[in-house]
């Protein structure tokens, strides 16, 4: 529910179709108070400093911290997204649910999920823009990225995890697959890797998280990639 001071907001803009929420004149947007958390659709808003709303289309917000923070109890899934500005979408034609989110400036995202056999997935990564296409749970970064995921091992024993860098990123969280292009460098630690892990670089690396252990395809047709594979051996050294 907004609070008291944004549904006045709304209501004295409606006849413009468009209402501002903002911190008090005077001084710039890191010295202006940041307002109470709002519910806009299915998402809420904090950390922001300014906002405005265009009824049943989009709210924008901006502030260094910006954060939208999005829940799904019915797939167990939680993402934040924080940046200089944050831009939902609702979907056409309803008044309860996003679409997506734009994000540009320092953005940061973080999320969660379960998945299957127990235990829960967690995502990191950092971006210049990006766009989170929330009903299917794809995130797009534009760099430079850096990423970071790590899961439980498929045995209960020990963890699965990639991180890296990259130009772009995208990210299917429902189908758990990274795709990363451009002067990429990734590493890929499983139960079956020393604790260093394997060493990607190339023009792309695709990294299917769902297939466990994790698969990797190396696109790489500018020749200048490297793969360095480290397992260990049937006696569990290294």
């Amino acid at each position: 529910m907004h609070s008291l001071r944004t549904r006045a907001s709304l209501c004295a803009s409606a006849l413009l179709g468009l209402a501002t929420l903002a911190g008090p004149a005077g001084g710039g947007l890191a010295r202006q108070a940041q307002q109470k958390p709002i519910r806009f659709g299915d998402i809420v808003i904090s950390n922001f400093v300014r906002a405005e709303f265009e009824l049943g289309n989009f709210t924008r917000a901006v502030g260094p911290n910006t954060t939208v923070d999005a829940v799904d109890p019915r797939q167990n899934t939680r993402a934040r997204i924080q940046a200089q500005s944050l831009t939902a979408y609702l979907v056409p034609k309803t008044s309860n649910r996003v679409d997506r989110i734009e994000a540009t400036g320092n953005v940061r995202f973080s999320g969660t999920r379960a998945v299957p056999g127990g235990g829960t997935q967690t995502v990191r990564a950092t971006g210049t823009r990006g766009v989170y296409n929330k009903l299917q749970e794809v995130l797009t970064l534009e760099g430079p990225v850096t990423f970071s995921a790590r899961q439980p091992a498929a045995s209960g024993s020990g963890q699965e995890s990639v991180e890296g860098s990259a130009a772009k990123a995208v990210y299917d969280g429902a189908a758990r697959v990274l795709t990363l292009s451009g002067k990429v460098q990734a590493t890929v630690v499983t139960p079956d890797t020393p604790a260093e892990g394997s060493s990607f670089s190339g023009d792309e690396v695709r990294v299917e998280m769902a297939s466990r252990p994790y698969k990797v395809i190396v696109h790489n047709p500018s020749l200048e990639g490297k793969v360095n594979i480290r397992l260990r051996d049937e006696s569990g050294k290294e």
